[in-house]
């Protein structure tokens, strides 16, 4: 609330009576008319536990308490389940009824609802959460992809060595943003040797699906199911005769974790680096997916060459390694023999990257990088020679810079990086950036050229310096009319900041999302700030207000008078504004929205659809954009 003594100090400064009066309760700002309409509905969604920093990545969902118990469910005992895969393994010979709620009902290994019942080492137990936090490949980049699972994360954590909390953190943040690998599962009509020329391959874990019933009759027909991960960890290969055919047939989608699985099941001890190369053998290709995630890989460089040279020659689409040995060992990653036609996507985590000359990378279209150790040349020269690169994500990156040229790229995702310069020329077909970096000293200047279709952009305003088509957001203003969706990381009692924030709404005429990540904290001087920066007048003839504006949020509210003052100009001049969400850290106090509440409820609300929330939840965004809050 502006208190007496802030309008007194505004008074003093201007030499003049203060543009708002004083009063016993904080004045309305902007229009003094009687409220519209009555209190604004709220809504509070709880917190989740034991966010990482991808989790303050973007907005979570709304998870309710209740889901909770869901994921508290006991474990097998190592007994049940070796006897659990043991029938599993007898029944891949028998015939067995179909399970509607998925087929994961007819193995041992899941129970009713596909949830692995497995062990969790004692080294690394399975800490519970609530929920998961939003993939930003899958937000930021559209993907229909699905997030990890804790059990997933947990699983390939316990690949690693390390047990300093620090780096069990970081290798969290990694597998997070990680796209959940695929699973298949795929039916053959009438005979075993048909397959689904529709089907989208078969991984180490997928239960094979045939049909049985007589030719040309109409009534259902009897599906088989055969789980075949048992057969791949014992023998490494498909044994059963009429499950191999459809094997062989369809592509291969291989994920070492699935291998991981089946050996903990049965009490086999499994040399996985064989294990895989000889499914790898095995399978005569193509090859549409390889993950190793949960193993760790031994005779490192020698190993990767051994399986990539497999993988060239049976034409692969997509390659995932995660590096295990990281932080004892940065392995050297041989990215030169994976240089083929097929390959479509590749992500590579902890590894050492260097030599990177690529010849026939013509259809690579994402590469993800997360905490490789690449220099700016051989990464501006990965980026070049991907002449149909979409998609780029670079986390934990350390380096001087990340300079890329690229008239393809649609995607960039930098997080969580330390750099001096980012600097992305021949921006032509550039659609949604996120650059969340700070630099050793000073800030990083962040500079995009030719970025005519830019429609989604993710900035620090405190730790960045930033220029879009040569025009720099601090000093001027300038039409971006595609930009559609901007988030920022804003210190609001820093007035150049607040001053690059109008410039912004200025320069994007065609804005729909608007979103601040508040990253100080309040000061008593705040309400003499919002007097004097009069947002009900600057932001009065905004184009975006009056013709596009949907959505504001503030994340991370604080209930200070310059977020308050900003709200409520956007609420009186946002014809289009269909929500106006301002959301605080569970830790604050229960009156942080008393205010807002007060003075929202006094402003004449020009849009007749508007709704405003309130919500507590985990807003805290200063691990991700390195400021502290």
């Amino acid at each position: 609330m502006i208190s007496e003594d802030a309008v007194k100090k505004a008074s003093e400064k201007l030499a003049a009576p203060s543009p708002c009066p004083a009063s016993a309760s904080r004045p309305p700002f902007g229009a003094a008319s009687a409220p519209r309409y009555a209190t604004t509905p709220s809504y509070y969604a709880p917190a989740l536990p034991h966010a990482s920093r991808a989790w303050s990545l973007f907005p979570r969902p709304y998870v309710p308490a209740a889901s909770a118990a869901a994921v508290l469910r006991p474990a097998m005992q190592p007994q049940q389940r070796r006897h659990a895969a043991e029938a599993a393994l007898a029944r891949t010979q028998l015939p067995m009824p179909y399970a509607p709620e998925g087929v994961q009902a007819a193995t041992g290994l899941y129970n009713n609802k596909g949830e692995d019942h497995l062990h969790n080492s004692k080294e690394h137990p399975l800490r519970i959460r609530v929920g998961h936090a939003q993939n930003p490949r899958k937000l930021a980049a559209e993907c229909h992809i699905s997030n990890p699972t804790e059990q997933d994360i947990n699983e390939s954590i316990a690949a690693f060595a390390t047990k300093t909390s620090d780096e069990l953190d970081v290798i969290k943040d990694v597998l997070l943003v990680l796209p959940k690998a695929p699973r298949s599962i795929f039916c053959c009509n009438q005979s075993l040797g048909g397959g689904d020329s529709g089907g989208d391959g078969t991984n180490s874990s997928t239960l094979i699906h045939t049909e049985r019933g007589t030719t040309g009759s109409t009534a259902s027909v009897e599906v088989i199911p055969h789980d075949i991960s048992i057969e791949l960890a014992r023998f490494g290969s498909v044994r059963s005769s009429r499950c191999k055919t459809i094997w062989e047939k369809e592509p291969l989608i291989l994920h070492d974790a699935d291998i991981v699985h089946a050996a903990k099941a049965i009490n086999v001890q499994v040399d996985m680096m064989k294990r895989i190369t000889s499914i790898l053998q095995s399978h005569p290709g193509p090859v549409k997916y390889f993950r190793v995630d949960s193993s760790d890989i031994k005779n490192g460089m020698e190993q990767l060459e051994e399986w990539f040279n497999i993988l060239r020659k049976k034409a692969v689409e997509e390659v995932v390694i995660v590096n295990s040995s990281w932080p004892d060992q940065m392995i050297d990653f041989p990215i030169n023999d994976l240089d083929c036609e097929s390959l479509k996507r590749i992500r590579i985590c902890f590894f050492r990257i260097s030599d990177t000359v690529l010849k026939y990378v013509e259809n690579l279209s994402a590469i993800d990088l997360s905490c490789c150790s690449i220099t700016s040349q051989d990464l501006y020269a990965l980026v070049s020679q991907s002449k149909n690169l979409k998609e780029l994500d670079i986390g934990l990156y350390k380096g001087d810079a990340i300079r890329l040229n690229s008239k393809s790229l649609e995607v960039l995702l930098i997080w969580h990086s330390t750099v001096q310069n980012v600097s992305v020329q021949n921006a032509l077909k550039l659609r949604k950036i996120l650059v969340a970096a700070r630099a050793k000293k000073s800030c990083v200047g962040v500079w995009i050229g030719g970025a005519h279709v830019l429609t989604d952009v993710w900035l620090n305003v405190s730790t960045q310096s930033i220029a879009i088509n040569n025009i720099s957001t601090l000093k001027d203003v300038a039409p971006l009319h595609s930009l559609r969706r901007l988030v920022l990381n804003i210190s609001l009692q820093v007035k150049k900041e607040r001053f690059t924030l109008i410039n912004l709404m200025k320069s994007c005429t065609a804005l729909k999302e608007l979103t601040l990540w508040r990253n100080d904290a309040t000061s008593d001087d705040e309400g003499v700030d919002a007097i004097f920066d009069d947002w009900p007048t600057v932001l009065k003839d905004l184009s975006c207000l009056k013709l596009h504006l949907e959505v504001f949020n503030i994340k991370n509210f604080k209930g200070g008078d310059i977020e308050i003052a900003i709200a409520a100009a956007i609420l009186e001049n946002g014809s289009c504004l269909k929500q106006l969400t301002l959301e605080a850290d569970v830790s604050c106090h229960d009156d942080v929205f008393d205010h807002a509440k007060i003075d929202l409820q006094k402003i004449l609300q020009v849009s007749v659809r508007a709704v405003v929330n309130y919500v507590t939840g985990q807003s805290d965004c200063s691990n991700f954009f390195f400021e502290e809050v």
